[in-house]
C-alpha cells in the first residue's frame, strides 16, 4: 500500500501499488499527449515527409519539441540488409553502414497521426497504399490538415 494525498480533498489515502501505477501512467500519458500537441502546433511544418529516412532522435526532441519519453520508444538500432539494395543503408559519402541508431520516420509519423486523430479520408488512403513514401506523405497531409484547420479557428 502507498499513502498519497487526494488532489481534490487534500486528505491522505491508501491505495494499492497497482492502482498507483495505473493512475500515474494515465496522468503521464495525458501530459505527453498535451506536450506532443503543443510541440506540433508550433513545429509541424518541420516534419519530413520521407517514409524511408531514419532520423536522429535529437531532431524530434530539439527541432520539433516532442517529449523525449515519447521519441525514445521509436528509437532503435536499424540494420542494413545486404541482400536487398533498397534495405542497405548508406552514409552521406555512399559508404555502406552496418547499422544506424535512430527513429524510422514513417513509424513516428503514423503514431503522431494516431495521437492527433486521423481524418477519415486520409486514414483510408494510408491503409490502401503500399509505398512507404506515399504513406508518409499521407501522414504529413493529415497532420497539416489537422493543424491548419485548428490554426484558422
Amino acid at each position: 500500500m502507498i499513502v498519497i494525498t487526494n488532489k481534490q480533498t487534500g486528505k491522505k489515502e491508501k491505495i494499492s501499488y497497482e492502482d498507483f501505477r495505473k493512475n500515474f501512467q494515465k496522468e503521464r500519458d495525458e501530459q505527453i499527449k498535451k506536450d506532443i500537441l503543443k510541440a506540433l502546433q508550433k513545429n509541424y511544418k518541420k516534419l519530413s515527409d520521407s517514409g524511408h529516412d531514419i532520423i536522429a532522435p535529437s531532431f524530434y526532441i530539439d527541432k520539433i519539441g516532442l517529449p523525449d519519453e515519447y521519441v525514445f520508444q521509436f528509437t532503435r538500432k536499424h540494420y542494413s540488409k545486404y541482400g536487398d539494395y533498397k534495405k542497405t543503408m548508406f552514409d552521406q559519402n555512399d559508404n555502406v553502414l552496418d547499422y544506424v541508431f535512430g527513429v524510422y520516420n514513417l513509424e513516428i509519423l503514423n503514431s503522431l497521426c494516431d495521437v492527433i486523430g486521423w481524418s477519415e479520408d486520409k486514414r483510408e488512403m494510408y491503409l490502401s497504399l503500399w509505398g512507404r513514401g506515399s504513406q508518409a506523405e499521407v501522414c504529413i497531409e493529415n497532420i497539416n490538415k489537422h493543424f491548419s484547420k485548428n490554426n484558422k479557428q
